[in-house]
């Protein structure tokens, strides 16, 4: 039974009630969803639409999805992708994709000129990519590897060995890793594709990387697997259709301000940009964004989770679009440190400029940093390095305005992770002692793979746990 709303009011809730933004409607739910991101969005169309329990969905934006950030350009009209190029076909993915009919089609490989470069120098790099039978050989031995933990990893990690039966390969730092077993070859992919948010994977110890790029999209690159784009040139929308389904059950533009929760049920307090507040009463709280404790400080976080938490640290995800005439076209220029292939920027760092196929000069970024990079950091990252470019003379000088910026995004929190030292104590075991703890469970990558439809087979394996006994 859920205790009554005398029972849940703390005096910081009390206080947003007669504070200058009233609660303007109390309502009550099976599950309240925090996080309207790939794992939160699918989450909520499982839990309302497959089994039966009334939800309702808090999400910070304007739109659902997450890092699926789709820009059109209202000067050419084409769409950009700033967040997620492709999806792993992965668990149920096509059938997601189908239940909503978005059409989707198997992924092919982008045909642009790549430069690498210093960007903290300017100067273009002397640097040899790996040959495709280099890469192929490689991969096909990463694989291998990856397999054996495959069942251990995904699609989370509720059999992760306990601290005495951890592999040693998983704690070894990923150069020794990599070196160990003469992948050489595929770490600048495995870097650029999706761990760029480690930063210098050489001491980065090769769990987190392997939970980064896991077997299943390691398998693409030996062919044995796909990635699929949406056929409207629009990742954005399946959320669009996620969204219409759910219709009234999201709470947009709105955040957590406020939350107490119990064994028996929990209490939220959200409010949304126009200063209005929803009170949430529910039976299951369903965090959907990165446990972070910044994130959760709302939530009102107990000596156990802070203890657990407070062990890690995380990587901030920023990404936008610029123009300026003197950027290549149908050109990646990717920030390199050297002509070594474990060799890779720490954080904080710009990824690269990317243009394919877009003939204003439109350049993706895509920025990572620590946890203190804020958005003035992020695209200072952008315009320190084009100034770096245009000075040592790999940009020539612009015509026109220079550097623009087009749109910019906060991606939030990626990479969760915590000291070796913390993995060989326990520390995957105290995470998962978090679900269902006080009312409340979570999901997203930070359990799972730091990929897309992986969090929404983790959600799979989540939510019967938590609608047991609804």
């Amino acid at each position: 039974m859920l205790p009554n709303a005398a029972s849940l009011l703390t005096a910081a809730s009390i206080l947003a009630m007669s504070s200058a933004s009233p609660i303007t409607q109390t309502i009550s739910k099976d599950v309240v969803v925090v996080g309207g991101g790939a794992a939160g969005a699918y989450a909520a169309v499982r839990l309302r639409e497959d089994y039966g329990k009334s939800i309702a969905l808090v999400e910070r934006r304007a739109r659902l999805g997450g890092a699926v950030d789709t820009w059109i350009d209202p000067k050419t009209g084409m769409p950009h992708e700033l967040g997620v190029e492709a999806f792993l076909d992965y668990g149920n993915a096509t059938q997601f994709f189908a239940r909503f009919n978005v059409s989707v089609h198997a992924s092919e490989q982008e045909l642009v000129n790549t430069r690498y470069a210093d960007f903290s120098t300017g100067n273009f790099v002397n640097y040899t990519s790996p040959t495709a039978a280099e890469q192929l050989a490689a991969f096909q031995k990463y694989v291998e590897l990856c397999e054996k933990y495959e069942d251990m990893m995904l699609p989370g990690l509720w059999n992760f060995p306990t601290a005495d039966n951890i592999p040693e390969d998983l704690l070894l730092n990923f150069g020794d890793f990599a070196r160990k077993y003469h992948i050489e070859a595929a770490v600048p992919t495995i870097w650029d594709i999706s761990a760029v948010g480690l930063g210098q994977l050489e001491t980065q110890p090769t769990f987190y990387v392997m939970q980064s790029f896991p077997a299943p999209l390691a398998r693409v690159y030996i062919g044995k697997a796909r990635t699929l784009y949406v056929a409207s040139h629009r990742n954005q929308e399946i959320y669009d259709r996620v969204s219409d389904t759910l219709g009234d059950d999201v709470l947009y533009s709105s955040t957590v301000v406020s939350a107490t929760r119990t064994p028996d049920g929990v209490s939220i307090f959200a409010k949304s940009a126009d200063g209005h507040q929803t009170e949430i009463r529910a039976k299951r709280l369903l965090i959907a964004i990165q446990p972070t404790i910044p994130n959760l400080t709302p939530f009102k976080l107990d000596s156990k989770e802070l203890s657990v938490l407070s062990k890690t640290t995380y990587t901030q995800a920023y990404a936008g679009g610029v123009v300026s005439s003197n950027l290549p076209l149908n050109t990646t220029i990717i920030n390199t440190s050297s002509g070594n292939w474990l060799d890779f920027p720490d954080l904080s760092l710009l990824q690269w400029y990317k243009n394919v196929d877009s003939p204003d000069r439109y350049h993706k970024v895509m920025m990572f940093g620590n946890e203190t990079l804020d958005s003035g950091g992020s695209k200072a990252l952008v315009e320190q390095s084009y100034r770096q470019l245009v000075g040592a003379g790999s940009l020539p000088e612009a015509s026109g305005k220079g550097l623009e910026w087009l749109h910019f995004e906060y991606h939030g929190s990626v990479n969760i992770r915590a000291s070796v030292e913390d993995l060989k104590a326990g520390f995957i075991q105290e995470l998962y002692s978090l679900q269902g703890h006080l009312s409340t469970w979570y999901t997203g990558a930070a359990w799972s793979a730091q990929l897309h439809t992986p969090t929404w087979a983790f959600s799979d394996s989540v939510i019967p746990r938590l609608v047991e006994g609804l």
